[in-house]
Protein backbone atom coordinates (compact mmCIF):
# COMPACT_ATOMS: atom_id res chain seq x y z
CA UNK A 1 0.00 0.00 0.00
CA UNK A 2 1.45 3.67 -0.98
CA UNK A 3 0.37 7.06 0.20
CA UNK A 4 -1.11 8.61 -2.97
CA UNK A 5 -2.35 11.98 -1.72
CA UNK A 6 -1.59 14.09 1.66
CA UNK A 7 -3.66 16.89 2.96
CA UNK A 8 -2.60 19.12 5.54
CA UNK A 9 -4.49 21.38 7.90
CA UNK A 10 -3.18 23.90 10.26
CA UNK A 11 -4.84 22.25 13.24
CA UNK A 12 -1.54 19.74 12.40
CA UNK A 13 -3.73 16.98 10.76
CA UNK A 14 -3.13 15.14 7.86
CA UNK A 15 -6.02 13.69 5.56
CA UNK A 16 -4.00 10.51 3.73
CA UNK A 17 -5.08 9.02 0.58
CA UNK A 18 -4.16 5.47 0.21
CA UNK A 19 -3.90 3.89 -3.52
CA UNK A 20 -6.84 1.31 -2.83
CA UNK A 21 -8.80 5.06 -2.34
CA UNK A 22 -8.84 4.22 1.15
CA UNK A 23 -8.75 7.54 3.09
CA UNK A 24 -7.41 7.98 6.58
CA UNK A 25 -7.12 10.44 9.56
CA UNK A 26 -3.58 11.03 11.53
CA UNK A 27 -3.95 13.98 14.13
CA UNK A 28 0.38 14.20 14.33
CA UNK A 29 -0.02 16.59 17.60
CA UNK A 30 0.42 13.30 19.70
CA UNK A 31 4.01 12.96 18.20
CA UNK A 32 4.83 16.90 17.84
CA UNK A 33 4.30 17.17 21.64
CA UNK A 34 7.03 14.56 22.72
CA UNK A 35 8.72 14.72 19.27
CA UNK A 36 13.11 16.00 19.43
CA UNK A 37 15.04 17.16 16.67
CA UNK A 38 13.61 18.06 13.61
CA UNK A 39 10.06 16.81 14.70
CA UNK A 40 10.06 19.20 17.53
CA UNK A 41 10.79 22.09 15.03
CA UNK A 42 7.23 21.34 13.65
CA UNK A 43 5.70 21.79 17.29
CA UNK A 44 3.83 25.16 16.93
CA UNK A 45 5.09 25.80 13.37
CA UNK A 46 1.90 25.44 10.93
CA UNK A 47 4.07 26.89 8.44
CA UNK A 48 6.69 23.79 7.81
CA UNK A 49 3.65 21.41 8.97
CA UNK A 50 1.71 22.43 5.39
CA UNK A 51 4.43 21.30 3.56
CA UNK A 52 4.08 17.85 3.97
CA UNK A 53 3.87 15.76 0.57
CA UNK A 54 4.50 12.49 -0.64
CA UNK A 55 7.91 11.41 -1.18
CA UNK A 56 8.44 10.26 -4.91
CA UNK A 57 10.22 7.11 -4.10
CA UNK A 58 8.66 5.21 -1.07
CA UNK A 59 5.22 7.18 -1.23
CA UNK A 60 5.33 8.02 2.23
CA UNK A 61 4.87 11.23 4.30
CA UNK A 62 7.85 13.94 3.84
CA UNK A 63 8.53 17.42 5.19
CA UNK A 64 10.55 19.94 3.82
CA UNK A 65 12.72 19.86 6.89
CA UNK A 66 13.40 16.32 6.44
CA UNK A 67 10.96 14.40 8.52
CA UNK A 68 9.51 11.46 7.24
CA UNK A 69 6.79 9.11 8.51
CA UNK A 70 7.12 4.73 7.83
CA UNK A 71 4.61 3.64 6.30
CA UNK A 72 3.49 1.58 9.05
CA UNK A 73 3.16 4.10 11.32
CA UNK A 74 0.81 6.04 9.09
CA UNK A 75 -1.45 3.08 8.78
CA UNK A 76 -1.43 1.74 12.28
CA UNK A 77 -2.15 5.43 14.14
CA UNK A 78 -4.63 6.81 11.69
CA UNK A 79 -8.21 6.51 12.22
CA UNK A 80 -9.99 4.99 8.90
CA UNK A 81 -12.58 7.49 7.61
CA UNK A 82 -15.35 5.51 5.82
CA UNK A 83 -17.65 8.25 5.01
CA UNK A 84 -20.99 6.02 6.79
CA UNK A 85 -19.68 2.73 4.80
CA UNK A 86 -19.89 -0.60 6.67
Amino acid sequence: MKVTSVYPFPSFVLILEFDNYEHRVLDMKRFLEGGTGLLAEMKGNVEMFMTAKIHPVSYTVLWENGVEFDLSVLLEKSDSNHDGDS
